[in-house]
């Protein structure tokens, strides 16, 4: 985050990622639409892993962050 000053869609993961035909959500890069947002650098997945946390739990967090800015 701190090196790419542009915005995310243009990050060159997501821009090659959006090439194969990923379709982002409304908050949330391609990066995360396909999953790859459970950690982003390797001190994160040990952490994860550390806290014995599944792929549901940040889904369940996508939900309800979507749900807080829907106004539901």
């Amino acid at each position: 985050d701190r090196t790419l000053d542009s915005p995310r869609a243009g990050w060159p993961i997501n821009a090659a990622l959006v090439e194969l035909g990923v379709e982002p959500g409304p908050w949330i890069d391609a990066f995360a639409e396909v999953g790859l947002h459970l950690e982003r650098n390797t001190d994160g997945w040990l952490a994860h892993g550390r806290r014995r946390l599944s792929a549901d739990y940040w889904d369940e967090l996508a939900e309800e962050w979507e749900e807080e800015q829907s106004g539901r």
